[in-house]
């Protein structure tokens, strides 16, 4: 699944979230319970105090205690360098994995070259896809918008439409009024 949205519009904050609660057996946007098991949230962009601190301001939510099947690395490889297979690795070590949170896919794909542009971009997510189907998984890979808006919300992804092709499912997190709020597609 990709999760996009603009620069600073919360879409780390709503990943970590999530992935607390996957990993707590809590609840997540609102009344959704989720299941339980071991989340990998690969923070790319983040430090680890950065990190911690935001798990410490979510953690009231889950009763203050760290949820011990939480995981998360500040550095990983990328997609060509072995990123994949480490992935799959950390599920064959983890056999009740549920998430993999990839924050963010620029840090994480392969450097573009000079080949077709879709056929980057949909590379850069099918592999994934392809393990979270094998796995059983989901996998959430957060990414950005573009900057004009667009009837059809699979355009308003940063990239070709191989993103929007390469994966089960994304979701588009936009700031409106009153407050952000995630259009399923």
């Amino acid at each position: 699944m990709l999760l996009a949205g603009k620069p600073k519009h919360g879409k780390s904050w709503f990943a970590l979230d999530v992935g607390l609660a996957v990993a707590s057996a809590r609840y997540c946007l609102g009344d959704k319970k989720c299941e339980e098991g071991d989340v990998l949230y690969l923070a790319l962009e983040d430090g680890d105090r950065r990190l911690q601190r935001r798990i410490t301001k979510l953690l009231p939510t889950f009763g203050g205690k760290w949820p011990e099947r939480f995981n998360y690395e500040t550095k990983w490889p990328r997609e060509n360098e072995g990123g994949i297979e480490a992935i799959d690795a950390w599920c064959e070590a983890h056999p009740d994995a549920r998430l993999v949170v990839v924050d963010v896919l620029a840090k994480f794909r392969a450097p573009s070259t000079n080949k077709n542009a879709y056929e980057q971009d949909y590379n850069a997510v099918s592999r994934l896809q392809g393990l979270a189907i094998r796995r059983s998984i989901t996998i959430l890979i957060i990414h950005h918008t573009r900057k004009g808006a667009s009837e059809d919300p699979v355009e308003e992804i940063s990239g070709t439409l191989g993103l929007g092709g390469g994966v089960d499912a994304f979701l588009i997190l936009k700031r409106t009024g009153s407050g952000r709020t995630p259009a399923v597609a």
